[in-house]
């Protein structure tokens, strides 16, 4: 059994002593081998931060925020914009929080239901979606920016203060004046670290990460102004997920009195006629207009000769008026049009004519032949295409348990290979002895690209790995091979307990 130094420890010894450029150096790595896994890239885009790389920074981010939206994570969409906009020296604007908060709305709320639970947190992140625009603004501008990496802190702050724990892994408990301590609890990304203003009013506050932490931190003050913003929207509790349950009107109880029912006011009655005369309907009398010659006359009537000549007359007016004349010519007169006047037709260029080289006779009856079309020949056949990446990529299915490998720069169809074990640490593969052969000693220590594909999710995972060890077993011709997850995020793994969970419930 060949074993080897975990990769999370040398990217977590480098990042202790300081050494940003090593770090990054490795961390660069597990971008390169998972591009779509978002732990990996978030750490690179704080180290670029550290080391003052703006650019780079910027770049990755920029990457980040459109996979935070799609995700609903609202709070993690608001820091990875205020980053935007420092690494971008951008002024803030409220149309581009405008923006983010409508798609979040759109885009998030589909991914609510694979949302991980929360411990401590006042709210859900559907539920700040849902903040009127004013208040979405406020808590984007007054929320604080840390990131305290991997430095214990200890600070000692007002109680119902919030710490919205966007990136990492920590330690925290807290020490009440009166004496009274609590105990030990752990807060990964999407937990919240706060004090309940029951207890005390102050609190001193001890974090130690074990992962580079980023983190929102909010005033009670704001959050205070969060919670009555949402009490006035009514939002339901985190058990609905912060979507507004549907409900049907309750029928009437009694039936409605007069005084409640809106009836119009009827109409007036109609003034009486006198007696001896038919009833009339009164009618607003036509506006009137003294004739004029032309218009309608005796009765409404006019006599056919006038009739015909009034049209007659109207109809030469109307032919004048559209037909253009010139100042010297009468207005009668038919324009002529002088077809000399229009410049001639340009004449379209023709394309150059190439004429292929024909025999060239160079005397004493020696005639060279001309040379054949480079261009015209067909191609031969260039084989399968070769892979270009540069690490090894691994697919499996916790539904049927297969695996398939794909060792990088070779030419080799993939290893069929079976999963024996899955936790959230990491996973086991077995294969065959005769397949993996002597190409198993390139993959001791070597970064995994992993796609897992879990029931009841949309699309794979996709997270970073190492090989820690391989174990062969000749009684059974077989090879093990573990490979453990590097950098992944919180939801990422509380999916995949979940997975493991259903499938023990379902045996």
């Amino acid at each position: 059994m060949h074993a080897t130094r975990r990769m999370l420890e040398r990217v977590l010894t480098a990042y202790r002593d300081g050494d940003w450029d090593e770090c990054a150096r490795r961390v660069r790595t597990l971008v390169e081998v998972t591009p779509h896994a978002d732990g990996p890239r978030r750490m690179l885009a704080s180290l670029y931060v550290r080391t003052g790389n703006r650019r780079a920074a910027l770049a990755h981010y920029r990457r980040l925020l459109p996979h935070a939206t799609a995700a609903g994570s609202t709070l993690r969409a608001i820091f990875i914009q205020r980053r935007i906009d420092e690494l971008a020296n951008a002024a803030p604007a409220a149309a581009r929080w405008a923006a983010l908060q409508r798609d979040l709305r759109a885009s998030g709320l589909p991914a609510l239901g694979a949302a991980p639970g929360a411990r401590a947190r006042p709210w859900t992140d559907a539920q700040l979606a849902q903040l009127p625009r004013a208040w979405f603004e406020r808590l984007a501008g007054e929320a604080a920016l840390e990131a305290p990496g991997l430095e214990t802190r200890t600070v000692e702050a007002d109680a119902d203060t919030v710490w919205e724990i966007i990136a990492g892994l920590l330690r925290w408990s807290f020490a009440l004046p009166d004496g009274r301590a609590s105990a030990e609890a752990l807060a990964a990304e999407g937990d919240a670290v706060r004090v309940d203003p029951d207890l005390a009013r102050r609190a001193v506050v001890t974090m130690t990460p074990e992962l580079p932490v980023e983190c929102l931190r909010l005033d009670p003050a704001l959050v205070a102004g969060i919670r009555g913003a949402l009490a006035a929207l009514r939002t339901p509790g985190a058990e609905h997920g912060g979507i507004t349950v549907e409900a049907r009107a309750l029928l009437p109880s009694h039936p409605p009195r007069r005084e409640d029912m809106d009836e119009a006011p009827p109409a007036p009655p109609a003034p009486a006629a006198p007696a001896g005369e038919p009833p009339r309907l009164d009618v607003a009398a036509p506006e009137t207009r003294a004739p004029v010659e032309g218009d309608w006359l005796e009765h409404g009537a006019l006599p056919i000769a006038a009739r015909d000549a009034a049209r007659d007359a109207a109809r030469d007016a109307a032919r004048a008026d559209a037909r253009p004349s010139r100042p010297d010519a009468p207005r009668d007169c038919e324009r002529t049009i002088d077809l000399t006047d229009r410049p001639a037709p340009r004449k379209k260029r023709g394309q150059p004519v190439v004429e292929r080289p024909g025999p060239v006779e160079m005397g004493g009856g020696l005639i060279i032949p001309p040379s054949p079309d480079p261009f015209a020949a067909p191609l031969a056949g260039v084989g399968e295409p070769i892979e270009r990446r540069r690490h090894p990529r691994l697919a499996a299915s916790f539904a049927s348990r297969i695996a398939m490998l794909r060792l990088a720069g070779t030419r080799a169809t993939p290893l069929d290979g079976h999963v024996f074990d899955l936790t959230t640490t990491g996973l086991g593969v077995r294969f065959t002895r005769r397949d993996l052969g002597a190409r198993g000693r390139a993959l001791l220590d070597a970064i995994v690209a992993i796609e897992l594909a879990l029931p009841d999710a949309d699309a794979g995972l996709r997270v970073a790995g190492q090989v820690r060890w391989i174990e062969v077993d000749a009684a059974r011709d077989e090879a093990r091979v573990g490979i453990e997850f590097v950098l992944l995020t919180e939801p990422d793994r509380r999916m995949i307990a979940g997975a493991i969970a259903r499938a023990r419930a379902a045996a």
